[in-house]
């Protein structure tokens, strides 16, 4: 994240710091989603064609702790199956289950099946969970589908009163007053707000920044803004007036 700084900058940046980066993330998640629902319900329609029932044994069962990009910890349930298909062919498979069926699977017990007759890999532990789980999934895209469109309403409202503010409202210069800190972080760090008042008194803040990306901003630092209809805007947050 940077500061814009004192050179001019497109709408689609401003439509960025003003929160449009979770529409992008939301709509990213919406074709993510989309695309592993029409998988799961592909292979649904394959398991009502052409699964077959069998009963496999629980050759193993193990736990795993991953660790993902931010750190953060999950337990992974695996259980290692085996059982043969109706030509009497050996298949091994290991496949990730909740904890509840992870808990209730001992070794070397029975454990029902159902698998693809071209592919005998493709396993179903729960008959129709392929499906179950194509809905499951297309909810779930709905759900980051309106939120969205929720935050495209406001980052793209939010944008074009920068830049209106910017273009068109009154400019004036005034003192930080002191820095806001946030309940907002991003890449694990805390995001803070300028906070400044306008000749009238009443305290406006910036859109959240690092806290090293505000510390030429002291309190007592004077800094340009533009009056707008609702609100006043940091000239670092919407970049400077095209003075051409």
């Amino acid at each position: 994240m940077r500061l814009v700084g004192h050179t001019r900058f497109p709408l689609w940046r401003l439509f960025l710091k003003s929160g449009g980066w979770f529409v992008l993330v939301a709509f990213l998640f919406v074709f993510m989603l989309t695309f592993f629902s029409a998988a799961s319900l592909q292979l649904a329609k394959r398991f009502e064609a052409e699964g077959l029932s069998t009963t496999g044994f629980v050759a193993d069962k193990y736990e795993r702790i991953e660790t993902d990009s931010d750190g953060d910890r999950t337990t992974v349930y695996y259980l290692e199956i085996t059982f043969d298909t109706r030509r009497e062919q050996p298949v091994t498979v290991t496949r990730s289950v909740g904890f509840s069926k992870y808990n209730a699977s001992e070794k070397g017990a029975p454990i029902p099946v159902l698998y693809l007759e071209s592919q005998p890999s493709e396993i179903e532990l729960e008959p129709g969970e392929n499906r179950s789980a194509s809905v499951a999934t297309r909810y779930i895209a709905l759900v980051f589908g309106l939120l969205g469109l929720g935050g495209l309403w406001f980052a793209g409202r939010r944008s074009v009163a920068g830049a209106r503010a910017r273009a068109y409202g009154q400019m004036y210069r005034a003192k930080v007053i002191r820095h806001h800190r946030t309940a907002i972080s991003v890449n694990k760090k805390r995001l803070y707000r300028l906070v400044w008042s306008n000749p009238d008194g009443t305290e406006y803040q910036s859109l959240g920044y690092p806290a090293n990306l505000l510390r030429a901003f002291k309190p007592g630092a004077e800094i340009t803004v533009y009056t707008g209809i609702k609100r006043d805007w940091w000239e670092g947050d919407v970049g400077p007036r095209n003075s051409g």
